[in-house]
């Protein structure tokens, strides 16, 4: 095990807190995994002031069948980072856009799961994502 006091740069998470959270469900969910159909999209935002980097990552779920829009979330973290040390192996804006978002995500998904068995749909499990691969997506575009 690497004793803390050795590392000489790189990151340490400050906070991470929900900024917003907003779900909706219908009286009557379709519980068969084969005729719904959830989308999911990321958005992120990063500011990076001094060696502070905020991280605003939302999450919005959607859970459609027959048509109609059975389970809606929307749910946005924000975590702050702080940057130490002269050169860490990453940069700031890298951070902001893989490592820092790969951090938040699981408190969002948890805050989704929660929701939804508390909303009597049971398990909700929404997929990792690969952010490395993510930015390597949006920078071609």
């Amino acid at each position: 095990m690497e004793n803390k006091d050795n590392v000489q740069s790189g990151y340490k998470v400050l906070n991470i807190f929900l900024m917003d959270s907003v779900f909706n469900r219908v009286n009557q969910v379709t519980f068969d995994a084969d005729k719904m159909k959830p989308t999911l999209d990321i958005d992120i935002k990063t500011n990076i002031e001094n060696d502070k980097i905020f991280i605003a990552e939302t999450l919005v779920y959607e859970s459609i069948s027959n048509d109609i829009k059975e389970v809606s979330a929307k749910i946005t973290m924000l975590g702050i980072f702080e940057k130490f040390g002269e050169s860490p192996s990453i940069s700031p804006v890298d951070f902001g856009n893989i490592n820092g978002p790969a951090i938040i995500y699981p408190f969002i998904r948890e805050h989704l799961s929660s929701l939804a068995l508390k909303a009597g749909i049971g398990q909700l499990l929404i997929p990792p994502v690969n952010f490395v691969k993510r930015t390597q997506e949006e920078k071609g575009k």
